[in-house]
């Protein structure tokens, strides 16, 4: 691939999932010159929700002060019939700051592979050799679903979006929830890769993430966060499922199990 186009993609990344963020974690730099990051969110009930959410997260400054981070992810994927079509184990290696880099590296029927996106290109290899077949456009949609979904909730934040707060809700778990929309125009903005909608799950009382509802051309997806690992004052998702839903989240069948570990030691901070 011709390293022009390969550029196209690697901001249409930046745009996508750090643009916004990254335009703000500089802009805090000079605190004088920039606002609140939620700033951009008019309706102060909407604004409450997504601070109390982040601050439960783990907090927007110590978010824009985030330089790497590292985790394994497992997940298995089901059939219709709750048949296992596969099961894959990877390793996730993010550097956003001084400069970006991300690395997937996974097992797949015994064969390693790697997928790599920094500021040169995108590539993927095979039990170390390169894989010059590849299409570039499915290696970096890869990335952004990786990234976006990990990176939950504090890329919310997208001026590009369409973000509403549609009011309480209660979910199967008998947990009452905020519900937050986004929309995302693939017609309007080059940025958006889908025109999706999102539902997202925060707590009533504290802001913890629950979960989401993403409307995905023809079909829903529900996800649930089951569990969380608190690492140094992050409320990482150490467990989730992916169900196969209609637009009430009625179940049709489980997609997928995700596991997250060995988060442990593996960030570094920016002081101040």
């Amino acid at each position: 691939m011709k390293l022009d186009k390969q550029l196209y993609f690697i901001n249409l990344l930046r745009l996508f999932f750090i643009g916004v963020i990254s335009y703000i974690c500089f802009a805090c730099q000079n605190n004088a010159s920039y606002g609140s990051p939620f700033s951009m969110i008019k309706d102060e009930k909407l604004k409450n929700i997504l601070q109390r959410a982040m601050d439960k997260a783990g907090g927007w400054q110590q978010w824009k002060a985030l330089q790497k981070v590292n985790f394994d992810k497992q997940y298995n994927l089901y059939n219709s019939f709750g048949e296992i079509e596969k099961t894959v184990l990877e390793q996730h290696h993010y550097q956003f700051l001084p400069d970006y880099h991300i690395q997937i590296k996974y097992t797949e029927n015994g064969n390693q592979y790697e997928i790599i996106l920094d500021e040169w290109g995108v590539q993927k290899k095979e039990n170390g050799i390169l894989d010059t077949t590849t299409n570039a456009t499915n290696l970096v949609n890869t990335i952004l679903a990786s990234t976006f979904v990990a990176n939950l909730p504090f890329n919310i934040l997208d001026s590009t979006a369409q973000i509403k707060y549609l009011g309480i809700d209660t979910l199967r778990s008998n947990k009452a929830v905020d519900v937050v929309q986004v929309i995302y125009n693939a017609n309007l903005y080059e940025q958006h890769t889908h025109s999706d909608k999102w539902w997202f799950y925060f707590d009533q009382q504290d802001g913890t993430f629950w979960g989401y509802l993403v409307q995905h051309d023809n079909h829903f997806i529900y996800i649930e966060n089951l569990s969380f690992q608190p690492i140094d004052g992050f409320q990482w998702i150490k467990e989730r499922a992916s169900y196969r839903s209609d637009s009430l989240r009625n179940l049709l069948y489980l997609r997928a199990d995700y596991n997250y570990e060995n988060y442990k030691h593996l960030f570094k901070f920016f002081t101040q």
